[in-house]
């Protein structure tokens, strides 16, 4: 279901305002089109004698509209690229030029450079809006995701005469209620006035992030991103060079679009640069970092404090990002309000849309009543860090050994932050976990948040699943370090009883930190293979990897999987992956197995959910992972990735000729026809005029 709002919301607060100059003049400025045949007598726009559907071709008609206001046209076949090597053809789009010289190494029209994507049908009938509707989403959802300097897009699609509005940004996405571009004049103008005229900060450029150098083979993208940090009364700007980028698994889905770079500072220093959208009642991760310190103090003493500080990364620079000087938002800044939601655009077959979202696909009726609900909306400000350390990445160290190495570390750091009496890790950088509650923030949190391939199973779900399993014994059973599976028919999860008892808050605890790590783990065991021992079911386990690995929060796999199916199937785990990883293997079973049972005892009294430092089994994992003789079976282990990611759980729309998604290395642009281009022009309050392209 896709939430609509009214087009006076959309044009008074999503839309960029028109300059000074065209402030209350397109009445004046429909009149004068009126007066010179632009719009015939019977109110048509001259180029539409007929409605499109009159029409054979879409590539005929629809490119009349660039004809009403002398825009920059582009022909359909031309693909817009990336260096992630995907091909896809947008019907229209807005394409920002710059007047200051134009990177002459870019392809003519870059994912990097558009805006307003559109897409066109000339029927109006259930399919086409189901189609332009899925197109229009992935093109707006590639521009965020590939380009670091967007926070926000819109779009437009057009049935036939009915054409609707789109927005998309790190939060909510809607449509607005349609409307006819036939008839209704005021509202074309107004739509193609915005976008022509608009600054690049209005249409969705991030102003402090500039692009400094495009490589001519592989056109890499060389950015220089500008972090202002308080210091007092003052405000210090410095100014970082990406050198590449480290991380960047979060940008394919709507949401914190977390990437993280090893950049250079203005003295030459290597330094990583985290920038990401948080949620707007969460802390940003260097007050966290502090408020964990000072507990650390208070509960222990200084030498405690330098304990965790070697573990911890150190952020030398931080701060909200700020648009023109107000802190940038995806509610306050980007839509001003709290938009009204008046209906629901549910299209028949959205499979691709809703995969998109991370949602369940919406119901099969077309259009929704006016009283649809309206989803919640959780704000999101943009976040930047810069951290002096910079080390190998788990996913880039290819010695196994030194992974699980890395592994013990983070448990000490665990160790000492939850002595402290804190319930969590609070989220702070010293490996890639999901986000947890801040301490800061007294009342519990309702959003799923982290990365979803490392999210703890009921961090995913959201809700406790391990209340109706019975406890083995009243004391925690010894820590296990056999490759057996233990499980009864007594320790299936009771689901219908679950539902039956009254859900408290969910609150996340430091369990859901140690079964981060179990997934990253897992993770690293999926992704990679013995280079000197292959695994002998490649394609079994590349199944496997995209099942667990879709990235998708609704997804149930990985869920099943930790609760139940590793334990039940890992003798055919084990036999899909490389055959010296079987001691790997049988740490993780014995890992997941004692943290399960710790799960049962912490919700054995469900709705009271006990989540004390006590019943965490940190000692027991940190013995299991610095284990001599898994320390020297996997030291030997030469890691070589076996596929960059899992199969995509966003995919372009298989709908549409041509439309096709591939991510294999660099892949060169179509042919192209010369386009026919619009001369430069300035309004009167001296803005450059962006080029409008349709088709």
């Amino acid at each position: 279901m896709i939430p609509e709002i009214s087009l006076d919301d959309y044009f008074t607060h999503i839309l960029p305002p028109l300059p000074e100059s065209l402030n209350g003049k397109v009445d004046a400025i429909v009149q004068n089109l009126k007066d010179s045949g632009v719009i015939t007598p019977r109110g048509r726009w001259k180029g539409f004698p007929r409605n499109p559907k009159a029409f054979e071709k879409k590539t005929v008609v629809f490119k009349k509209l660039s004809e009403i206001f002398d825009a920059f046209f582009v022909e359909p076949n031309i693909v817009s690229h990336h260096q992630r090597g995907d091909k896809s053809r947008p019907d229209g789009f807005v394409k920002e030029k710059n007047t200051e010289g134009k990177l002459k190494v870019e392809p003519t029209h870059a994912w990097v450079d558009l805006a307003h994507p559109q897409e066109f049908k000339l029927e109006d009938d259930p399919s086409g809006v189901d189609n332009d509707a899925s197109k229009v989403v992935y093109s707006m959802h590639q521009i965020l995701a590939l380009d670091p300097r967007r926070r926000f897009t819109t779009g437009s699609t057009i049935e036939n005469c009915t054409t609707r509005l789109w927005f998309y940004n790190r939060s909510p996405f809607f449509t607005t209620e349609s409307f006819d571009f036939i008839k209704d004049h005021e509202r074309l103008v107004h739509l193609y006035l915005s976008l022509a005229f608009s600054s690049s900060t209005d249409s969705g450029w991030e102003p402090s992030i500039k692009v400094s150098r495009v490589d001519p083979v592989t056109r890499e993208r060389t950015y220089e991103i500008s972090v202002s940090t308080k210091q007092g009364d003052k405000v210090v700007t410095e100014t970082y060079k990406t050198v590449m980028i480290l991380s960047e698994v979060s940008t394919d889905d709507m949401g914190r679009a977390a990437r993280i770079w090893l950049v250079v500072d203005s003295n030459g220093y290597y330094r990583v640069l985290k920038d990401l959208w948080l949620d707007k009642n969460r802390a940003p991760e260097h007050e966290i970092r502090q408020e964990i310190l000072r507990d650390v103090f208070k509960t222990q003493n200084q030498a405690a404090v330098d304990r965790l500080k070697s573990h911890m990364l150190t952020p030398l620079a931080h701060c909200k990002v700020c648009i023109e000087g107000v802190e940038d938002d995806t509610i306050a800044v980007m839509m001003l309000f709290q938009l009204k939601v008046v209906g629901a655009l549910s299209p028949q077959t959205a499979e691709s849309v809703s995969q998109s979202l991370n949602s369940q696909p919406p119901p099969n009726s077309q259009h929704e009543s006016k009283e649809a609900r309206a989803p919640k909306v959780h704000a999101r400000y943009h976040y930047r860090i810069v951290f002096a350390e910079y080390a190998t990445t788990i996913y880039d160290e290819r010695n196994l050994g030194n992974i699980f190495r890395s592994v013990e570390d983070v448990l000490c750091a665990l160790v000492q932050a939850t002595s402290t009496g804190m319930r969590q890790s609070q989220g702070v950088s010293w490996v890639t976990l999901s986000m947890p509650n801040s301490a800061l923030i007294p009342s519990a949190h309702e959003i799923r948040t982290g990365t979803p391939y490392f999210m703890a199973a009921e961090a995913l779900s959201h809700a406790y699943l391990f209340q109706s399993q019975p406890l083995p014994t009243t004391i925690r059973l010894p820590f296990r370090l056999d490759c057996q599976p233990q499980r009864d028919d007594d320790s299936i999860i009771n689901d219908e009883a679950l539902a039956l008892a009254p859900a408290p808050p969910f609150i996340y605890n430091g369990l859901h930190d140690l079964e981060s790590i179990w997934w990253i783990l897992i993770f690293v065991l999926f992704f990679n293979e013995d280079k000197a021992h292959p695994s002998p079911r490649p394609e079994e386990r590349q199944s496997e990897m995209n099942h667990r690995f879709n990235g998708r929060m609704d997804s149930t796999y990985r869920r099943d999987f930790f609760r139940i199916k590793f334990s039940e199937k890992f003798d055919a785990v084990s036999r899909f992956m490389s055959p010296s990883f079987r001691q790997s293997l049988c740490t993780l079973l014995s890992l997941s197995q004692s943290l399960q049972e710790a799960y049962t005892l912490s919700e054995k009294d469900y709705p009271d959910i006990n989540d004390s430092p006590e019943i965490i089994p940190y000692m027991e994992w940190r013995t299991a992972v610095k284990s001599e003789s898994l320390l020297k079976a996997t030291s030997m282990i030469e890691l070589h990735h076996v596929k960059a990611r899992a199969q995509a759980s966003f995919d372009s729309p298989t709908s549409g000729a041509g439309r096709k998604r591939e991510r294999g290395g660099d892949l060169e642009l179509l042919d192209e026809q010369k386009s026919k281009k619009s001369k430069w022009a300035r309004d009167d309050s001296g803005r450059s005029r962006n080029n409008v392209n349709a088709e």
